[in-house]
């Protein structure tokens, strides 16, 4: 008798492709970080942005079929202690429209903390520069990806506020 062979994780989810809903509580065990994610998620979808399966414990949210953010979930085992962590990636295609409308200084800070530089990834090098509520940034990645890690709720509300704009740009922009 042949031994079945076992699936990894992302055979299994590229199957299934589960909800995130339903990853969360198998990989989330710290119950703030659950929550945080779990309201980030029920934000995202009453806002209108279908959310799907893109890859190991990876979702994208898409307005009008283009992607807006990505969630992606882990857990690292340090020292033998467990340490849950989640990242929000930002997809501010049209943050150049609405950089100016950009005042809240914690969003500000958000950006200016956390935008994607330029690493000649591929082929768009070099990065571009921006001017954003006076606050200049070079060599920033074309793609205009914010990267955030383990965001808390204060900086949940900054990525709310910063995910409308998009959203707001990208809705007045169908047809254009």
């Amino acid at each position: 008798m042949s031994e079945q062979k076992k699936l990894t994780v992302f055979q299994r989810q590229k199957i299934t492709k589960p909800i995130i809903e339903e990853i969360i509580p198998e990989i989330i065990t710290n119950g703030d970080i659950r929550k945080n994610i779990l309201d980030f998620v029920a934000y995202l979808r009453t806002n209108n942005m279908s959310f799907r399966w893109s890859g190991v414990n990876t979702w994208k949210a898409y307005i009008k079929s283009k992607c807006i953010c990505r969630v992606a979930l882990g857990k690292i085992v340090w020292s033998g202690k467990n340490s849950d962590f989640w990242w929000v990636v930002l997809s501010l295609t049209n943050l150049n429209e609405y950089k100016e409308s950009i005042t809240d200084s914690r969003v500000q800070k958000i950006i200016r903390d956390n935008i994607k530089y330029c690493n000649k990834c591929s082929g768009c090098t070099p990065g571009i520069e921006m001017t954003i509520a006076g606050i200049e940034l070079k060599n920033i990645c074309r793609d205009l990806s914010v990267v955030i890690c383990d965001p808390d709720e204060e900086v949940l509300n900054g990525i709310k506020t910063l995910l409308e704009l998009e959203q707001q740009a990208r809705m007045e922009n169908i047809g254009k």
